[in-house]
């Protein structure tokens, strides 16, 4: 276990053992029903407000997904807590309205929280598609030129730097009828590089001719 994971399980520990020990030292141990149900949902309030963000599907925006989960839970953990005090201090004999009270308090929690999780889930895939979609032109264009400062054949060079425009140039969101289109393109960048380095640039030149056409066939596509 990692030094940071062992400071975010010692904090989390540290309510624990504070709430035990006032608890026990203060009301002991012989208490009905109702007190020790709301002693247990403190517990399980408190548990669930750390554990719940690590529902959160792991990808670059985790950390942004998962706040308004800890909020949520929070303010869970805080209505709880809050409600079991004050059922503690009344201790009322009957443990049924307890029990309701709690089962209501986890019915409304879980239910906003699977409503965020359905929602995160649209979220989390409308945050890959567009970092997907913006890769096709990030990366062909940033190999391009790469290849267009590698090479001193002057027509060659003008010709790399005009596809470099065509693709630099390129709408970022794409679609599912011109992924083959983006594969071609960068199979075919990736094909030119090896052509200008084993020096073959007539190759080269049917290779840029390729790239092309089906870059702006791509393009023409997703006018429509």
């Amino acid at each position: 276990m990692s030094k940071k994971n062992v400071l975010w399980l010692t904090l989390s520990l540290i309510f624990l053992i504070v709430f035990n020990v006032v608890f026990f030292v203060i009301a002991g141990v012989d208490h009905g029903a109702s007190v020790w149900i709301s002693y247990v949902f403190i517990h399980i309030a408190y548990i669930v407000m750390w554990l719940a963000p690590l529902l959160i599907r792991k990808s670059d925006h985790t950390a942004t997904l998962a706040s308004p989960i800890y909020m949520i839970s929070s303010v869970y953990f805080i209505i709880v807590f809050i409600a079991s005090l004050i059922i503690m201090l009344i201790h009322p004999d009957k443990a049924k309205a307890t029990v309701v009270i709690q089962i209501v308090l986890l019915g409304i929690y879980a239910a906003v929280l699977i409503t965020y999780l359905i929602a995160n889930e649209y979220t989390a895939n409308n945050l890959e598609k567009s970092k997907a979609n913006s890769e096709y032109v990030k990366e062909s264009a940033s190999k391009l030129q790469g290849i267009a400062h590698s090479i001193d054949d002057n027509q060659l060079k003008k010709q790399i730097e005009k596809l470099y425009d065509i693709v630099n140039s390129s709408p970022t969101k794409s679609k599912i009828e011109v992924r083959d289109y983006e594969v071609s393109v960068m199979d075919s960048i990736e094909s030119l590089e090896e052509n200008i380095a084993s020096e073959d640039f007539e190759t080269a030149k049917n290779t840029i001719a390729k790239i092309q056409k089906d870059a702006n066939e791509r393009n023409r596509r997703l006018k429509y």
